[in-house]
């Protein structure tokens, strides 16, 4: 028969695998096997990635090239300001 697991113990391997925490030690450490905490893992981040709204998505893709755009500038600006200090 299939050990259960409660939701806390599921989430508190999710953090730590987030965290940094290789698979292979959390199936150790916990005595979970591996195929049980890939499972989980793949279903969180399905879980939290449906979670995002087409306008969510469109925000963080404006968002993100108004950023980009801001970076080109302060590169630029960085150059300008090389060349007058030597």
């Amino acid at each position: 028969m299939a050990k259960k697991y409660n939701q806390d113990f599921k989430d508190m391997l999710i953090e730590l695998h987030a965290a940094g925490k290789r698979t292979g030690e959390l199936s150790k450490d916990y005595e979970v096997p591996i195929a049980t905490l890939g499972k989980w893992f793949t279903e969180h981040k399905q879980a939290t990635t449906k979670d995002l709204s087409s306008a969510d998505v469109a925000k963080m893709r404006a968002d993100y090239l108004q950023m980009k755009q801001e970076n080109e500038i302060l590169k630029k600006a960085l150059g300008i300001f090389a060349k007058q200090n030597k």
